[in-house]
């Protein structure tokens, strides 16, 4: 008869057929202002040479990754953007354009870590540019005008079990100061999101931000601070034991049959009776 090493089968099953479980959280962030409208009732807007925009961008992991970009730009473009191997982040901000974006994200599974982007970033500004209202008669004074902001917002959250925490936020504010930097009027809009482990969470929305009536003086400079805001973090857990602690578990399984047998199995070995 033919010695069947019958032991060996559910070890070499358990090590095919075992799942590897990781540990995942995943998080998406973006926020866009698609455009700014400044509509005065009377007169002509002028957007004024010098207008200023800046970009940033700032992130972090628990691995020791770490990366940040600043830019500065005149009446162009400015850009930013960093990376490390679990976070990314983007901003943009156009001066010609007068719209602004900001991007970022974590991608963290199989491994204990956490990562994301730093406080206050990344952002993307337009920074004090000045504008005026120019009325060639000069009898116009004051004037209504309309602030309008199209934002365009986007954010995606996802953990498995062990993913112990993602969180997602945008942010946009809006300010308006006049000549002598005085505050005239303001907009904002925050959204945070958070979940917990073997979650998932998705938004995204077209807000439009409006300010019905500001009265500005005519032939007077006024400076426009507009940011748009859009963070990202997430944490994950160790994950659980797989291939390799199990096949050294089953290896010291199988010596301790062998050694209870009190010889090696050989599954060559046959008998005739």
């Amino acid at each position: 008869m033919t010695r069947r090493c019958g032991f060996y089968w559910p070890a070499l099953a358990l090590i095919v057929f075992c799942p590897v479980v990781r540990g995942g959280a995943i998080v998406n962030t973006s926020l866009r202002m698609t455009q700014l409208q400044i509509l005065p009732a009377s007169g002509t807007l002028d957007i004024l040479s010098g207008f200023n925009t800046t970009a940033f961008t700032s992130v972090y992991d628990s691995l020791g990754g770490s990366a940040q970009q600043f830019d500065s730009e005149f009446d162009t473009t400015a850009s930013a953007s960093s990376a490390t191997a679990l976070a990314y982040a983007t901003g943009t901000a156009s001066a010609p354009n007068l719209t602004a974006s900001a991007t970022s994200g974590v991608n963290i599974t199989g491994v204990a870590a956490s990562a994301g982007t730093n406080a206050g970033a990344p952002y993307g500004v337009l920074n004090f540019g000045a504008f005026e209202i120019t009325d060639a008669s000069g009898d116009q004074n004051p004037v209504d005008a309309t602030l309008n902001a199209f934002l365009s917002a986007s954010q995606s959250l996802s953990t498995d079990p062990l993913g112990l925490e993602a969180t997602s936020e945008v942010t946009f504010n809006l300010d308006l100061y006049d000549s002598d930097l005085n505050l005239v009027t303001s907009l904002f809009l925050d959204n945070p999101l958070a979940i917990g482990p073997g979650s998932s969470l998705s938004q995204s929305s077209t807000p439009e931000l409006t300010i019905g009536t500001v009265a500005m003086m005519t032939n007077s400079d006024y400076y426009l601070y507009a940011e748009v805001d859009a963070e990202s973090s997430g944490l994950n857990s160790t994950p659980e034991p797989s291939y390799g602690v199990l096949t050294g578990a089953l290896i010291s399984l199988l010596i301790v049959i062998r050694a209870k047998r009190g010889h090696r199995p050989d599954c060559n070995d046959t008998r005739r009776g």
